[in-house]
């Protein structure tokens, strides 16, 4: 046997022990009552029989025995963790005591008439049997109490000598038998109630725990419901509120799954391709697209669900196909695919936009600027050669102020020219296509030319032109046209952002392979904010910064041309600095 199935036993009996304990001493009260009036009634009936001195001092030490039991029963109360053993043997030493008490009275209190005799024979049953019934809790107390009380009577009155008194001392042993055999039967009839009371006590405790636990289920339970149905409600505004978000959105947005059926479409979709919302889910996407695509739809598609999945992947953005309504029309399209994992797998988003008014523009806006390069260039430029052949030959009978004015003519006439030329090449789609004639070019040369050039419309803005007498001569390759009109867009720039009464100075460098001509004037300089994005298209001006009409993208994008680079630099004397680099040609 195991150490733990023999403590099982020996707890079992501890607790029943400390149950017994319990009982005496929760009875323990009424039965110091009922021996508190023994005592009185014992004291009544032997005043006169006795002497009263040795009466007195029975009751006085009978009084002392009961008020030692009260005391236990007090200390017993107030103890907060009884240990059952000690206060077991305290109790068991108690009933000795009382038992004795009750014993001294048989002998020392014995009545030396008959009456008296019986009468405290009655008295001493009596009270051994009201005091059994409060001891039976612990048999081996009752025996301690019960035969210190009882065997003195029957001793002095079988040691009486004649029969009726040996008769009541017989009487009084089988008396006494028969309470410690009704004792001893009650004993163990407690035993069995307080078996039933610890196993029902036991029992009702787990049915306690049980319910307890229970109870916290049920609370958890209730609390992950109440959870999950807020779960529930957030989940459902959520889902409205992304609806409400991907339905007013201006784009058409679609979810795919790995077969290219369509699981989702927001309103705008649905408008694009003139189709109601139902009617859209759970057909093919190759409703939506011409015949002859749906091939490259497809291998689309596919690229969108590799065997591997890893997330959300961008397959396509910007893309310009064709779309098909619902009446069968075609319509251009644009359209960007991204592949997105979820709970039920891999899905494909689609957004699509109608780019058919932007396709429209883009007609009228080319249309426009073809019109517009027909009808301003050519006359411009018939204009030009006529002005030029004007000052140049045609009229060398002209005074001196004629020639000037002609010569000033054709200098404006050409700077229209370039402005125009600027504005209808605005698109750098269209630049990038420009064709370059390189040959060999003195960039002083194209300085210089340059510079007469625009410096009738400098002076006409109070800005002297000048080169820089440093300049050296600097072969390089490139477009004398587009040369001449990115410097001379570097020019016009300087000016404008110069006071009047200033100089513009332009610069030719030679440093480690690469040739730089410069443009600096002493005006604003450009601010920290702006400069990140000056040579861009859509280059955004400061408050207070003088306009510059000619746009620097444009000398950007002919630098670019060549190979080469632009850049700008603060002065540190104040001004701004801008130069084009392109790198040496040597003769072979």
């Amino acid at each position: 046997m195991s150490e733990a199935d023999r403590a099982g036993p020996a707890r079992q009996a501890m607790g029943l022990y400390e149950g017994r304990v319990r009982l005496l001493y929760e009875s323990l009260p009424t039965g110091l009552l009922v021996a508190a009036l023994n005592i009185v009634i014992l004291c009544l009936v032997e005043w006169g029989a006795v002497p009263y001195q040795r009466l007195a001092l029975w009751a006085l030490g009978a009084c002392g025995v009961v008020a030692f039991r009260y005391a236990l029963s007090r200390g017993y109360r107030r103890d907060p963790a009884p240990d059952a053993a000690r206060w077991g043997r305290r109790y068991a030493m108690a009933a000795l005591l009382a038992g004795a008490s009750w014993g001294v009275a048989a002998f020392w209190l014995f009545p030396p008439t008959l009456v008296p005799q019986i009468f405290i024979f009655l008295i001493l049953t009596a009270v051994t049997t009201a005091s059994v019934v409060g001891f039976v809790t612990v048999f081996p107390a009752a025996c301690l109490f019960v035969f210190p009380a009882v065997l003195p009577l029957a001793a002095r009155l079988f040691f009486m000598g004649d029969a009726l008194h040996q008769a009541m001392a017989v009487v009084a042993l089988l008396f006494m038998a028969v309470t410690l055999l009704a004792a001893h039967r009650m004993s163990q009839v407690i035993d069995t109630g307080l078996d039933l009371r610890r196993a029902h006590g036991d029992f009702i405790r787990r049915l306690e725990e049980e319910r307890a636990a229970i109870g916290r289920l049920n609370g958890d339970l209730r609390r992950e419901a109440e959870e999950r149905a807020h779960a529930a409600q957030r989940a459902v505004e959520r889902e409205r509120y992304l609806r409400a978000i991907v339905d007013n959105v201006q784009e058409g947005i679609v979810t795919l799954d790995r077969d290219g059926t369509l699981r989702s479409v927001n309103r705008e979709a649905a408008r694009i391709f003139g189709y109601a919302e139902n009617e859209l889910v759970g057909q093919p996407f190759s409703l939506l697209v011409p015949a002859a695509e749906e091939g490259e739809y497809a291998m689309l598609i596919r690229r969108g669900h590799p065997g591997e999945e890893r997330g959300g992947v961008m397959i396509g953005f910007g893309l310009e196909v064709s779309g098909v309504r619902r009446d069968g029309t075609l319509f251009p399209m644009e359209i960007g695919l991204c592949r997105v994992a979820c709970g039920e797998g891999v899905h494909m988003i689609g957004i699509t936009r109608d780019i058919s008014e932007r396709k429209r523009h883009e007609r009228l806006r080319h249309d426009l600027l073809s019109t517009l390069n027909h009808e301003l260039k050519t006359p411009l430029a018939a204009t030009s050669a006529a002005l030029s052949l004007m000052a140049e030959g045609l009229a060398p009978q002209a005074d001196p102020e004629g020639r000037n004015l002609l010569r000033i003519a054709r200098n404006n006439l050409t700077r229209l020219t370039r402005v125009v030329e600027d504005i209808l090449d605005i698109d750098h789609r269209q630049i990038a296509h420009w064709p370059v004639h390189a040959e060999r070019l003195d960039l002083m040369g194209i300085a210089a030319e340059t510079l007469a050039a625009e410096c009738d419309y400098a002076a006409s803005h109070g800005i002297h032109l000048t080169l820089d007498p440093s300049s050296r001569p600097a072969p390089v390759s490139g477009d004398r046209h587009l040369l001449i009109r990115a410097l001379s867009n570097l020019v016009a720039n300087a000016v404008h952002l110069s006071p009047p009464h200033s100089v513009v100075e332009l610069a030719v460098s030679i440093e480690e392979g690469t040739a730089t001509v410069s443009v600096r004037d002493c005006g604003i300089p450009i601010p920290q904010s702006v400069r990140p994005h000056l040579f861009s298209a859509l280059c955004a001006r400061e408050e207070g910064l003088p306009p510059a009409p000619i746009s620097l993208s444009v000398a950007r994008v002919i630098a670019e041309k060549h190979g080469g680079t632009i850049g700008y630099a603060e002065r540190p004397g104040g001004g701004s600095h801008f130069f084009l680099r392109f790198a040496l040609t040597f003769d072979k």
